[in-house]
């Protein structure tokens, strides 16, 4: 495959993890700039807050299988190497996490990797959402943040284990370092951490994956 073919695959994979539909409805409807309200994210908790669960459950197929599991399977479909297809995935991923549309704010990828994660690893997929329900259901974790960076700390662990090839190891390795730099890179910060030390608001971005430790007053700014 020649050179132009493949940069015009990774452009267009960018251009389309770019997309929110979260910011352009939360706009229409209700007038609400998702960059400049609650948690200032793009993501569905973020949209949630503000929209509801009902838009959350009308909007997670999009986000796990139109933006995550149908572009590998385009890929698969039309043999395209591992390397690329992985490629790709992580693109897709910076894209939704940096969107050109959105003065490169955005989501946490997570539903997006989760997708992908679904055709190009499911045995992984299938310990992490396990893992899910443990925390949730028996340990009750009741802060999904703190969770979801263990699962994703994990990823390399499972690949390793299950024995799936070095790029899906890699993309193992690279996704939960995207995200958790989206957490620490999240936003600027808001009033309430005028006195706060950068070291303890990186902390808590890293752990909790928002400035302060409060989440309901984070999510209610």
């Amino acid at each position: 495959m020649d050179d132009i073919r493949i940069v015009l695959i990774f452009f267009i994979a960018y251009i389309y993890g770019s997309i929110h539909p979260t910011s352009i409805i939360a706009k229409k409807i209700i007038g609400i700039d998702l960059n400049k309200k609650g948690s200032k994210k793009l993501g569905l908790g973020n949209f949630t807050t503000f929209m509801g669960k009902k838009w959350g459950f009308i909007l997670l197929p999009y986000e796990f299988f139109i933006k995550g599991a149908i572009p590998v399977i385009i890929l698969q479909k039309y043999n395209f190497e591992i390397s690329i297809i992985i490629t790709t995935s992580l693109i897709i991923i910076i894209g939704h996490c940096w969107s050109i549309f959105n003065n490169f704010n955005g989501g946490r990828g997570i539903l997006t990797g989760t997708g992908l994660l679904l055709i190009i690893a499911p045995k992984i997929l299938f310990i992490s959402l396990l893992l899910v329900i443990i925390g949730k259901y028996i340990l009750r974790i009741k802060d999904s943040a703190i969770l979801i960076l263990f699962i994703l700390i994990l990823l390399p662990v499972w690949s390793l284990l299950f024995q799936y090839q070095d790029e899906i190891l890699l993309f193992s390795i690279l996704f939960p370092l995207v995200t958790i730099l989206k957490r620490v890179s999240s936003n600027s910060l808001i009033k309430i951490n005028n006195n706060s030390s950068i070291k303890k608001v990186l902390i808590y971005r890293f752990i909790f994956d928002r400035d302060i430790k409060n989440r309901n007053k984070w999510k209610n700014q």
